[in-house]
């Protein structure tokens, strides 16, 4: 078709005619709020901008973390932290990982290390906490390092999300595909017992393990 029309241009120019092209259709431009975050957009922040993440699933520290602030002391913070927040009046918090850098960041910069002053962030726009806690969770999934216990209160976390920013009730069947619509594969024999721990075995969180659900209780 583009050689088509081109060959149409020169004949018509061949002729002297005239080449008029069809003004493209102007319609309403959308309103666009000029706070709002431009997605996966580059951006230097205070420290004092950003904070952890509330419904991080991990609650507990990071097997990794002694490593993990060794290597920040030498080296800086070689891989941007990526950041959102739900409006342009809150502060941001990581989204899909993050936590660790920023909790250690923040503790060298108080500790007078002026390099963690401003962080280099990517800015994702708001995308609902649903979507930023399954994000946290499959980034702790690659990783292996997130605990039974943390696993099934993201989990019920994201259920409360996702059906209070929906409008909807999921049954375990439901969760178990929008999990893995979010990259999250956990059968849903596993989804009940994350449930079944969670409404029953709170007091016991902390030191269960999957064999403990699944195998003897």
């Amino acid at each position: 078709q583009v050689r088509q029309a081109a060959y149409g241009d020169q004949v018509r120019a061949s002729m002297g005619t005239p080449i008029v092209r069809p003004l493209r259709s102007t319609g309403p431009v959308p309103s666009l709020d000029p706070k709002a975050d431009a997605d996966d957009s580059f951006s230097m922040l205070p420290i004092g901008e950003i904070e952890t993440y509330q419904h991080n699933p991990r609650t507990g520290r990071n097997p990794r973390y002694e490593d993990i602030r060794a290597s920040i002391i030498a080296d800086g913070i070689t891989n941007p932290i990526t950041v959102t927040r739900p409006n342009p009046t809150a502060k941001y918090h990581p989204y899909g990982g993050g936590n660790t850098r920023l909790e250690i960041a923040k503790e060298l910069f108080e500790a007078g290390d002026d390099r963690f002053a401003h962080l280099k962030v990517i800015v994702k726009s708001w995308p609902g906490h649903a979507n930023v806690i399954s994000a946290h969770l499959s980034e702790n999934e690659n990783r292996g390092d997130i605990s039974f216990w943390e696993r099934a209160q993201g989990v019920a976390d994201f259920k409360r999300q996702f059906e209070a920013e929906h409008g909807v009730l999921l049954s375990t069947g439901e969760l178990a595909r929008e999990l893995k619509a979010h990259g999250i594969n956990f059968g849903v024999k596993v989804i009940q017992n994350f449930a079944f721990a969670v409404e029953n075995l709170h007091p016991l969180g902390p030191w269960l393990k999957a064999t403990d659900v699944n195998e003897v209780l």
